[in-house]
């Protein structure tokens, strides 16, 4: 699973309306957390039911994803839904500055480090909900990647580092050719 940097900076950080950016930074965070589900289940085509964002919010919950981080990380996630069916479930509906600011706010107070004092912070709130976007896609994508080698033995479980050289040449070749693609 890797992020396509590209796609998610033209249809996010680079979108002009900012309902639409919201609405699509939802779409990016879902897919990195379908694609986490996916890496962590055996047999993924198993959950043939449509879940919906929260019941998959909850299954990454379950597998501790975040240890130690999950009050934060999934309350962020929880919290830009509420505010996504907000949003969406309105005929009309105007994303002005002062409810992009009062969102943003939300959702970077719920960041992880976001009290520490050298938390970074934006000039405008569309920045931060883009941050926040792209910080919580790689955080989802690079969780689920790292429990997926761990449970391999690729990373040290308890160092969260890749272990030497000499234990990857060591794996059968069907393995390496997984983690190629």
């Amino acid at each position: 699973m890797q992020l396509d940097f590209p796609t998610f900076h033209r249809q996010v950080t680079q979108e002009e309306n900012l309902l639409t950016m919201y609405l699509k930074g939802h779409l990016w965070v879902e897919r990195s957390i379908d694609e986490a589900l996916r890496l962590l289940f055996p047999n993924p085509d198993a959950l043939s039911t449509r879940l919906t964002f929260a019941q998959k919010v909850n299954l990454i919950d379950a597998f501790g994803l975040f240890a130690g981080k999950t009050e934060t990380v999934l309350n962020s996630v929880r919290s830009m839904s509420k505010r996504r069916n907000e949003l969406a479930h309105r005929l009309e509906v105007v994303l002005d500055a002062e409810l992009l600011e009062e969102i943003a706010e939300a959702l970077r107070a719920n960041l992880p480090g976001a009290s520490e004092p050298d938390a970074p912070t934006f000039d405008n709130p569309r920045s931060a909900m883009s941050m926040w976007f792209f910080v919580m896609v790689t955080m989802i994508e690079y969780a689920a990647a790292a429990r997926v080698y761990a449970q391999s033995k690729l990373i040290d479980p308890d160092l969260q580092r890749p272990l030497p050289l000499e234990t990857w040449a060591q794996l059968p070749d069907e393995i390496l050719q997984y983690w190629r693609s």
